[in-house]
């Protein structure tokens, strides 16, 4: 196969496994911990309710629990605004905006309209817009944040939030839906194999790049090229002994 077309090839199975298997409803989400869990089904169960900022490194999930909880909580019909952080700025009466936005929630089925906005870390210059407008309809509106650096979000802004932490997933917390993949991509592999792939990966602790694993996984198998062989974690070292 000429370099292009393997290259080609190989895009195209990366797109179709992250986009294949991208979670459809919560319970597909991997969580980093069993503490995140919790807390994020507190907002679908209605024991937690307001704002929320899910803050994290790349690749932890926080972005697609943001995107799937409004229809958690308010089923397929939710409402969310569509609307950029940025396009919303643009809005020169965002107050009567946000207001005609409550008033939908009002005279629907609906609990809340739902704001949903990514990677705010440069929120400082322009944020006071947003908390204002919605301090007049805080009853009708939640606002979803996701960011990488919650300390660079401005404070008024934090205090209006619930933190939700993202940490870092492990291969372990990944194992399961690793094997569910490459099963049904036809590779059969056992845990300790898939275990030993991915933990080449974990000092990223980014599902991104435990994709980017699978993908290769899954590439090879039907060319015949053997697996690159897992990486086995080194022995911890005996400390000396120490003659007293």
């Amino acid at each position: 196969m000429p370099l292009h077309f393997f290259k080609l090839f190989l895009q195209d199975i990366i797109m179709l496994l992250r986009d294949k298997y991208a979670p459809a409803s919560l319970a597909d989400v991997i969580y980093p911990n069993s503490a995140t869990q919790m807390r994020v089904n507190a907002y679908v169960s209605g024991a937690f309710s307001g704002n929320i900022i899910f803050h994290g490194s790349n690749g932890t999930g926080k972005s697609s629990v943001a995107n799937l909880l409004p229809y958690a909580i308010d089923g397929m019909d939710a409402h969310v605004e569509t609307k950029s952080f940025d396009e919303l700025m643009e809005i020169k009466d965002l107050n009567g905006y946000i207001k005609r936005l409550a008033s939908i929630v009002r005279i629907s089925q609906g609990s809340k309209y739902f704001l949903v906005m990514h990677e705010m870390d440069n929120l400082k210059g322009r944020a006071y817009k947003l908390w204002t407008a919605i301090d007049d309809v805080a009853d009708d509106i939640m606002l979803i944040i996701t960011t990488n650096e919650p300390a660079k979000i401005h404070k008024s802004l934090l205090s209006r939030c619930k933190l939700i932490e993202f940490p870092a997933v492990s291969p372990s917390a990944f194992l399961a839906r690793a094997q569910y993949i490459l099963k049904a991509e036809g590779v059969a592999l056992s845990n300790a194999e898939v275990l030993g792939h991915l933990n080449e990966r974990k000092h990223l602790g980014d599902m991104r790049s435990y994709f980017d694993v699978l993908d290769d996984l899954v590439f090879i198998q039907p060319q015949g090229i053997p697996a690159p062989k897992p990486v086995k974690p080194a022995k911890p070292k005996k400390p000396p002994l120490r003659v007293v």
